[in-house]
């Protein structure tokens, strides 16, 4: 499995997933998975949640 720190993500948000994955004790690739079935997808894949014009997001990438 890919580490996901090494991928790019913060230490702040993979300390955040690996509390939250303690917490419900459950491993963090099984925490993912269901965070992922349960985000709402526009019509073009995105998070329904996610900005239409991304001016001003912070977006690296790996």
């Amino acid at each position: 499995m890919t580490n996901l720190y090494a991928r790019g993500i913060s230490k702040e948000a993979k300390a955040f997933y690996d509390q939250v994955a303690n917490a419900t004790g459950v491993p963090l690739p099984v925490l993912l998975e269901e965070i992922a079935k349960r985000i709402e997808l526009d019509p073009d894949g995105r998070p329904a949640w996610w900005p239409a014009e991304q001016e001003g997001l912070d977006l690296k990438t790996a």
